[in-house]
């Protein structure tokens, strides 16, 4: 086995992992040397780049691949929610109404701004064309910018959490979930 360490796949990329993609596949494919690739990057949805690369001959089907935080996850960063009953991806939707909060739909229709009386407390982006979540920003009531940022996969799984100063209102602390 032979192991290769990158900081990135990303699924649009250059030559560096065209080279170190086409390396993997020429060991495996010639010399039959069975090869795994490690990220140390974070991305949610690394299994949908994996799937591009073999979909588009890339990669070869044998490649194993893991990522630092999927491994300090346990391995259940990167799991594909399933339901039970047909065993089909499963993704978990959220309501655009929240009980007690007026919203407000921008243009985008994606978009969604939430207020309590006239206070702005809650920022929601959602997938395009679905109710599942992309991402969702708390405001400050004061300042109106937001102090905190729940990211969730494609799948509307909560993954991460950003908090940010409330004075500098940059990012000062991320938490994994999962």
């Amino acid at each position: 086995m032979i192991y290769t360490i990158t900081t990135t796949l990303p699924p649009i990329h250059g030559g560096r992992t065209k080279s170190l993609l086409s390396r993997v596949k020429l060991l495996e494919e010639k010399l039959n040397i069975p090869n795994t690739i490690i990220t140390t990057n974070y991305n949610a949805n690394y299994n949908d780049v994996y799937k591009k690369f073999v979909s588009e001959n890339k990669s070869s089907y044998k490649t194993k691949y893991e990522n630092i935080y999927d491994w300090l996850s346990g391995f259940n960063l990167l799991v594909t929610p399933k339901s039970k009953l047909l065993n089909r991806t499963k993704y978990i939707e959220a309501p655009h109404g929240i009980e007690g909060l007026r919203k407000e739909i921008l243009e985008e229709k994606d978009v969604i701004r939430y207020y309590d009386n006239d206070t702005y407390v809650l920022y929601r982006k959602y997938r395009q064309g679905m109710k599942v979540l992309e991402f969702e920003d708390f405001m400050s009531p004061a300042s109106k910018k937001k102090v905190e940022r729940w990211e969730y996969n494609k799948y509307g799984i909560l993954h991460r959490k950003n908090y940010y100063s409330p004075k500098t209102y940059k990012k000062n602390f991320r938490g994994i979930i999962r």
